[in-house]
C-alpha cells in the first residue's frame, strides 16, 4: 500500500532572519530589483559584480527556501554564467521569473557547479578543503520575502463523477478556510462553498530526492466543489480564502448534458512537461536546459554525455511551453472547449517540489478555463515496493521516490481509492475510463475486474462513445524491449489482459502516451486490420492513438518502417483536438511549434447504434479460430532501418563519421537482427560483438545524432544483454569443449516468460 500524507498544522513565521554565508569573496555582491516577491511569476533582475577569476563553471542559483542549505534542497532554477556576454568581467545581469513557493527566495553565485541526472545540481568538493560553502559560494543576494504568501495558485478544476460537478482545486501556504465563489455575470458570485484541504510531508514520499534533496513544503492543497451546475453555461469564478486573498476572477463554459444529443470540442494530449520561460513568452534553450546550456569543456557538459542521454532534458521541457501556448491560442479563439485529457507523465518532476511548481505556474492560464482529467504516467507513480506492477521483478525508480503521493495529492479525480488511480466519468456524448499502467492491470486484478464491470455497465444509449486512457500504450512502434517494463512488453501485457475485452465491449478508442511520438493505427485486433464495416462505417475494432509527443524529447528507438497497422506516425510535438457528437468524432493532431495539422480522422455511428457484446464474442471466436499468430517484427521491419534509420542523419554523413556503421549495416542479414529471439551461435555472437564493440570504442559514435548519444547510447544499452551472453558463452565453450552455446541459448530463450521476449 501507498504511505499517505498525514494532516499536520504547518505555521510559518512572517519575519526573514539574515541568511549567512562563510568565506564569500570580497566584494562580490548580487542585487535585486525588488525588496520583495509581490506575485507569483513576478519578473526579478539579478546583478551581479565583483566576482573575480570567473568561469564558465559558474551558475546563478535560486534557492527556495533561502534558509535551507544547498546540500539539503538543490535549487529551483539556475542559470549559467557564461551565458552573459560579459560574465568574463565578473559581472552580469539576468532576468528571473520567480514563483512563489511558500518561502523566501535567495540569489546565490555559485562556483564550480555540475548537473546531475535529474537536472539538480552537483558540487564538485576535489577542491574543496574546508566544505563546500567556503569555497563554492561566492556571493549572496538579500532575502526576497513573500509579500503575498497565500495567494491562490496552481489554480485547476477536474470533474467528478456526478454529472453538473466541478472541483476546484488551488496551493496557498497556510491553512484557511477554501472558498470557491461564482455566478453567472462577472464580478457577481451568487454561488459560494466551502471546501477542505490536506497537503503532503517529506516522510510520506518513498525515496530519493522526493524525501531528500527534491523537497520543499508543497503548500496546502484546497478543494472546493461547484455543484448544480447548469449544462452549457458560461459563468464566473474565484477561488480564495476571505482572510487571506482570492484569485482573480476567471470564467469557464459548463459541459453540455450527457447524452447523445450533446455535442463536445476537447483537447487531449500526454507527456508533455513542463518550462520556465522568464516572461519573455519565448523558449530559450539557452534559459533553463542544463544538458544544452552546460558550455563546451564544462564538468556539467561532460557529465550531461554520460547519463541518460535520449530522455535529455531532465528538469524542463522547452517544448512543452509551445503546447500551452498553442493550446492558449485555441481555447482564446472562439473553441468552447470544455475538457483537457492529460493522459500521464504530468510534469516530469519526479521528486522536485520546485518543478511541480514550474508546472503549476505555467498550466494554470488553461486550466482555469476547463477542467482537466489525468491519468499517472511511469514518472509520477512508479516505485519499488510501493504497489506498482513491476516490483519485484524491477525496481522502477521512474517517480523519483513519489509514488504516486504527490500527483494524488496534487489532482484529485473519482477513482475508488486513493492507492487505486483509475477511474470513470461522462461528457456529453462519450464515457472515459482512465487507466492505471502503472498497477497491475492482469486479469483477475482489482482494476481489471473494474474495467470490465464498468465496460459492463455503461448504458451506450447514453453515451456511444468509449475512450480508454492509458500511460502505456497497448500497441507502439517503438522497439525498446529488453526488460519487463519495456515498451514492447508492456504492449504486450496490456494486448493479453485487455485486448480482447475492449474488442467484445466495442471501444471506440485508447489514448496513451509514454512513447515520446504520434502514431495511430487502423482499426486493429491482434496486430490484424479489420477495416470498417462497409454498411455503416463504424470501426470493425479499437483504433489506438499514441499522443505522447506532448513535449519530452523525442523517442528516437521507435521503429521507423512501421508495421502495416500503423496508419499514421509523425514525430513532432504536439497535441490533438476532438470535435464529439452523438454519431461522430473528428480528430486533428497539432504541431504545436507551427500549429500544422499532422494527422486528421475520423469515426462515425449511424443513429440509434446499440453494442452488440454477443456478437462481438462470437467474432472474437471465429477470428482466433482463423488467427494464425504474428509475432511483433515479423511486419514491416526493415533490419538496416531497424538499427541505423533512428540516427536520423543522411547515410553518407553517419558513414563519413563513423566508419563502423559500414560493420554493423553488413550484419544485417544475421539471424539475430532478424528474429530477436533466435539462438545464435557463438560464431555470430562474436561477428555481431565485435562490430558493435568497434563502433561503441569510436569516441564518433556518440557525436553523429542531432541529440548526442540518443541512437548510439540506445545501441549499446539495447545490446548489452547479448554483449554479455557472448562472452559468458565464450569462456564456458573454451572451458568445455562439449558446450553448445546454440543448444544453450535456444534452451534459454524457450524457459522465458513470453512476455519478456522480444
Amino acid at each position: 500500500m501507498l504511505r499517505v500524507a498525514t494532516f499536520v498544522v504547518l505555521g510559518f513565521a512572517t519575519c526573514v532572519l539574515a541568511v549567512t554565508y562563510p568565506n564569500l569573496q570580497p566584494g562580490a555582491q548580487i542585487k535585486l530589483s525588488t525588496s520583495s516577491l509581490q506575485y507569483s511569476g513576478q519578473q526579478v533582475q539579478v546583478s551581479w559584480s565583483g566576482v573575480y577569476n570567473p568561469t564558465i563553471n559558474d551558475a546563478i542559483l535560486l534557492q527556495i527556501p533561502a534558509s535551507e542549505s544547498l546540500l539539503t534542497v538543490f535549487p529551483v532554477r539556475y542559470r549559467w554564467v557564461g551565458q552573459s556576454s560579459n560574465y568574463q568581467s565578473g559581472a552580469g545581469t539576468f532576468t528571473f521569473k520567480v514563483l512563489n513557493e511558500r518561502a523566501p527566495a535567495i540569489f546565490l553565485y555559485a562556483r564550480n557547479v555540475t548537473v546531475g541526472t535529474n537536472g539538480t545540481i552537483e558540487w564538485d568538493e576535489s577542491d574543496d578543503v574546508t566544505g563546500f560553502q567556503d569555497t563554492d559560494i561566492v556571493a549572496a543576494s538579500p532575502v526576497l520575502p513573500l509579500a503575498a504568501p497565500n495567494e491562490p495558485t496552481h489554480v485547476h478544476m477536474s470533474y467528478t463523477d456526478t454529472e453538473g460537478e466541478v472541483l476546484m482545486q488551488w496551493i496557498t501556504r497556510d491553512i484557511g478556510e477554501p472558498t470557491v465563489q461564482w455566478g453567472l455575470r462577472p464580478g457577481n458570485y451568487s454561488q459560494e462553498e466551502v471546501g477542505t484541504y490536506s497537503t503532503y510531508l517529506r516522510s510520506d514520499m518513498c525515496g530519493a530526492p522526493a524525501n531528500t534533496t527534491g523537497y520543499l513544503f508543497p503548500g496546502i492543497m484546497n478543494n472546493a466543489l461547484m455543484a448544480g451546475l447548469p449544462p452549457s453555461t458560461r459563468i464566473w469564478y474565484r477561488v480564495g480564502d476571505p482572510e487571506f486573498q482570492f484569485s482573480p476572477e476567471y470564467s469557464m463554459l459548463t459541459p453540455p448534458r450527457v447524452g447523445p444529443n450533446s455535442e463536445v470540442y476537447f483537447i487531449a494530449w500526454a507527456d508533455s512537461g513542463q518550462a520556465t520561460d522568464d516572461g519573455t513568452n519565448e523558449w530559450d534553450w539557452a534559459d533553463s536546459n542544463p544538458l544544452v546550456t552546460a558550455p563546451y569543456g564544462t564538468r556539467a557538459q561532460k557529465n550531461a554525455t554520460l547519463i541518460d542521454v535520449w530522455q535529455q532534458d531532465e528538469a524542463q521541457q522547452g517544448s512543452s511551453l509551445d503546447l500551452t501556448r498553442r493550446v492558449t491560442m485555441d481555447v482564446n479563439t472562439g473553441r468552447n472547449v470544455t475538457l483537457f485529457i492529460f493522459n500521464g507523465d504530468i510534469s516530469y518532476a519526479r521528486g522536485s517540489v520546485g518543478q511541480w511548481d514550474t508546472f503549476g505556474d505555467q498550466y494554470q492560464p488553461i486550466f482555469t478555463q476547463a477542467p482537466v482529467m489525468m491519468i499517472p504516467g511511469n514518472h509520477e507513480r512508479d516505485w519499488p515496493d510501493t504497489g506498482d506492477r513491476f516490483y519485484p521483478l524491477v525496481d522502477a525508480k521512474d517517480s523519483g521516490g513519489e509514488c504516486g503521493v504527490a500527483y494524488g495529492k496534487r489532482f484529485i479525480f473519482p477513482q475508488p481509492s486513493f492507492d487505486e488511480q483509475w477511474y470513470a466519468f461522462e461528457h456529453g456524448p462519450i464515457t472515459f475510463l482512465q487507466l492505471s499502467t502503472e498497477q497491475p492491470f492482469g486479469a483477475g486484478s482489482p482494476q481489471w475486474i473494474w474495467v470490465v464491470n464498468t465496460l459492463q455497465k455503461i448504458d451506450r444509449a447514453r453515451t456511444p462513445w468509449v475512450i480508454v486512457g492509458i500511460h502505456r500504450p497497448i500497441y507502439t512502434s517503438s522497439i525498446y524491449g529488453n526488460s519487463f517494463k519495456s515498451d514492447v512488453n508492456v504492449a504486450e501485457d496490456l494486448r493479453n489482459s485487455l485486448e480482447e475485452v475492449f474488442y467484445q465491449y466495442q471501444v471506440d478508442m485508447t489514448w496513451a502516451g509514454h512513447v515520446h511520438l504520434y502514431e495511430r493505427t487502423c482499426p486493429v485486433l491482434k496486430r490484424t486490420c479489420l477495416g470498417y464495416n462497409a454498411t455503416d462505417g463504424t470501426a470493425n475494432a479499437p483504433v489506438h492513438v499514441d499522443m505522447g509527443n506532448g513535449g519530452f524529447e523525442f523517442t528516437w528507438f521507435a521503429n521507423p518502417t512501421p508495421p502495416p497497422y500503423w496508419d499514421s506516425n509523425y514525430m513532432a510535438h504536439g497535441y490533438n483536438r476532438v470535435y464529439a457528437n452523438g454519431t461522430y468524432i473528428h480528430m486533428q493532431s497539432v504541431e504545436s511549434d507551427t500549429g500544422r495539422i499532422i494527422d486528421e480522422f475520423s469515426l462515425v455511428k449511424p443513429v440509434g447504434w446499440k453494442p452488440n457484446y454477443k456478437g462481438r464474442l462470437n467474432q472474437l471466436m471465429y477470428f482466433f479460430s482463423n488467427y494464425t499468430e504474428q509475432t511483433w517484427y515479423e511486419k514491416g521491419i526493415n533490419s538496416d532501418a531497424l538499427w541505423v534509420t533512428p540516427i536520423f542523419l543522411p547515410a553518407t554523413e553517419i558513414f563519413d563519421a563513423n566508419p563502423q556503421i559500414v560493420d554493423i549495416l553488413s550484419l544485417s542479414n544475421t539471424t539475430l537482427l532478424q528474429n530477436i529471439n533466435a539462438a545464435d551461435s557463438v560464431v555470430d555472437l562474436a561477428q555481431i560483438f565485435q562490430a558493435y564493440q568497434a563502433a561503441f570504442n569510436n569516441p564518433a559514435f556518440y557525436t553523429t545524432t542531432p541529440q548526442p548519444g540518443v541512437a548510439s547510447t540506445y545501441l549499446k544499452e539495447a545490446l548489452q544483454p547479448l554483449l554479455q551472453l557472448f562472452i559468458d558463452n565464450a569462456a564456458r565453450a573454451q572451458a568445455d569443449p562439449s558446450f553448445d552455446p546454440a543448444t544453450f541459448v535456444a534452451t534459454k530463450n524457450a524457459g522465458a516468460p513470453a512476455a519478456s521476449r522480444g
